[in-house]
């Protein structure tokens, strides 16, 4: 095999392991968003009475899911 010719395809070579090796050791881990929340808070009427048992819709808007949950029949004071 000519020099030439040889230093060509090592050249190649080397591009393709350089290309693979970081391809392979370049992907780390992804990390996913978490799935879940805590919403704290008190739900009060306009003149700041508290309201037990209030029903609260709560939205994703990304993916237009909505929860519906209630509230608890005695609030706890903070």
């Amino acid at each position: 095999m000519p020099p030439r010719r040889f230093v060509r395809k090592f050249t190649l070579a080397v591009w393709i392991f350089g290309i693979a090796a970081i391809s392979i050791l370049g992907t780390g881990q992804a990390y996913a968003q978490v799935a879940g929340a805590t919403l704290t808070g008190t739900v009060k009427d306009s003149s700041s009475g508290i309201i037990p048992n209030a029903q609260v819709a709560i939205t994703d808007v990304a993916t237009a899911v909505t929860r519906s949950v209630s509230t608890l029949p005695c609030p706890s004071s903070h």
